[in-house]
């Protein structure tokens, strides 16, 4: 019998990047599908948790990227640590961005951290890592993670930026029976009968899935994806879909980044600052300006035009990371939070 949990849409946090603002304009490939070798497929039955299960294969390929061999990381024990911090009943829905904020702070856990696979869900709950042990999964930790628009060039966007560097999309689904009911009523899971996924008439569950290729055909975007249920599903585990059937299903899309990485990937996002700027200022600069300083870490919201006390404060921060060069000049240790020739002057060679 096929069992899973259903996922659920993380509650609105004003402090996630917008990816199309680190991203900037870009042009993008026809397709785009992740290269890495086949890191193998989550038995759901197993682990019930499809957030965990996903965020944790696409830890398992950030890792392969990174370090190029094969991390078997421990969804069953992210589930575990996940639960104990919201303080949910195992085997209850998760939030998203619950999950990626674990892997975020380094608490991907690798089998063989923690040794005893054989421990239960509550087992885990209680196991402490010792100081080596969180060293160790620290290393397998992303960067940070920014939230998808539901719309064609974002999710081509976010997909071809995770397929070109070490990191990857998940996205929580409406789904139905569709995924295990073929158009002619039959159950089944065979790929010959089952693909491309269907829109199904009756939505039973939230569950979550890594996007790992976008494609077109006969002139629709079609969507790519790692399912948890089995290798035995669909086309060993994988599926695909139309984008167009299945937009409105899809309410929270999730990719993980890294700066480095956004820079080397998408290197055209480029602004000339010409004017000193301060709290209270608005326009066109200003946007810039917030998205400069996402694209470097110190902008954690959604970019609005107005120099208020967040621009300030990711100005200030901007300012001492590059003391010697911003504030130095002046004398200075601690940033001011206004926008002037020397922050301008490094800004600007930061984004040649």
């Amino acid at each position: 019998e096929m069992k899973f949990t259903g996922a659920v849409e993380s509650p609105y946090d004003p402090r996630t990047y917008d990816f199309d603002m680190l991203a900037g304009e870009v042009s993008l490939p026809e397709s785009a599908k992740y290269s890495v070798p086949d890191v193998g497929i989550y038995m759901q039955n197993q682990i019930p948790d499809c957030v965990n299960e996903a965020v944790y294969k696409g830890g398992e390929i950030v890792n392969f990227k990174e370090l190029g061999k094969h991390i078997k990381l421990s969804p069953r024990g992210g589930h575990a640590v996940c639960m104990k911090k919201t303080g949910l009943p195992l085997g209850s829905g998760m939030y998203p961005r619950v999950a990626m904020d674990f892997a975020r702070e380094g608490l991907f856990l690798a089998e063989d951290i923690v040794h005893d696979t054989t421990l239960s869900e509550a087992e885990y709950i209680n196991w402490t890592p010792t100081a080596e042990q969180k060293q160790r999964a620290s290393l397998y930790k992303i960067d940070g993670y920014a939230q998808v628009d539901c719309n064609e060039q974002s999710i081509k966007k976010a997909i071809y930026y995770a397929t070109q560097s070490r990191n990857f999309v998940i996205a929580l689904m409406r789904v139905g029976n569709t995924y295990w009911i073929a158009p002619d009523g039959s159950t089944t899971w065979s790929k010959d009968k089952i693909l491309p996924i269907q829109r199904p008439k009756q939505i039973t569950s939230g569950h979550e899935i890594l996007f790992d290729e976008y494609f077109y055909k006969n002139g629709r975007l079609c969507i790519g994806f790692i399912n948890s249920w089995s290798e035995e599903w669909a086309d060993n585990g994988r599926g695909w879909f139309y984008f167009d059937e299945h937009q409105d299903l899809i309410p929270e899309i999730l990719v993980g980044y890294d700066s480095k990485s956004l820079i080397e990937v998408f290197p055209v996002f480029t602004y000339n600052f010409k004017f000193n700027l301060k709290k209270g200022d608005r326009g066109q600069d200003v946007v810039a300006l917030q998205k400069a300083l996402a694209r470097f870490g110190f902008f954690k919201v959604t970019a609005t035009g107005y120099y208020g006390e967040v621009t300030e404060q990711a100005v200030t921060d901007f300012q001492e990371a590059y003391a010697s060069e911003v504030l130095a000049p002046f004398g200075l240790k601690k940033g001011t939070g206004y926008f002037g020739y020397y922050s301008r002057q490094k800004m600007n060679n930061l984004l040649k």
